[in-house]
């Protein structure tokens, strides 16, 4: 199968799958060719220990503006093949996300602990997905303020910040994109 390949400031090129078998060196990334050439989607991996992007060959692939950095934000990873294996899918679009345990501080007159966990593709999106349900999601800050007068007893809303941002923590049930922890008091 002939496949594009780009790589981060040197042409785009066409060359054959066993062309690009026989540059890398992990089972991931064999894993990806083999996802790039069954999704028709394009794979991050390392060829000559060189990051390359791939897919299979589309018409105009040649002419076509898309580069290295433009592609980048798309492609499958070796974070897709895991999640997808923790998962038992066989497509990253199959695979729930990861839960995120984002903690945060909030001050009043003492400090107390709280988490939010959130299905996230990696701790950046986590971050970004916590703040946005902070800044547009009115349920998820009711349910947080609630949350938070439950523990501290106060009324109104106090600042937080983001303490911790932990991918190691219990899943979420499906149908829940976050939920709430309140901790015992600790520092932060």
């Amino acid at each position: 199968m002939n496949m594009t390949v780009w790589r981060q400031g040197q042409p785009t090129v066409q060359l054959d799958h066993r062309e690009i078998l026989k540059d890398v060196q992990s089972n991931h990334d064999l894993d990806l060719i083999r996802l790039c050439m069954r999704t028709k989607h394009s794979c991050l991996i390392a060829m000559d220990d060189v990051p390359a992007i791939i897919r299979p060959y589309m018409e105009g692939d040649e002419s076509n503006p898309d580069t290295f950095a433009g592609l980048y934000d798309e492609c499958y990873t070796v974070a897709d093949l895991q999640r997808m294996e923790r998962r038992g899918v066989d497509t990253p679009e199959e695979a729930v996300s990861d839960t995120y345990r984002i903690t945060i501080g909030f001050q009043y007159e003492d400090m107390f602990i709280m988490s939010v966990r959130v299905r996230a593709e990696n701790h950046g999106d986590a971050q970004a997905r916590f703040r946005a349900l902070i800044d547009k999601d009115t349920v998820f800050r009711q349910q947080l303020v609630t949350a938070m007068m439950a523990k501290a007893a106060i009324q109104g809303v106090p600042a937080y910040r983001i303490r911790d941002v932990d991918g190691h923590v219990q899943d979420l049930p499906a149908n829940e994109d976050y939920a709430i922890d309140v901790e015992d008091d600790g520092e932060c």
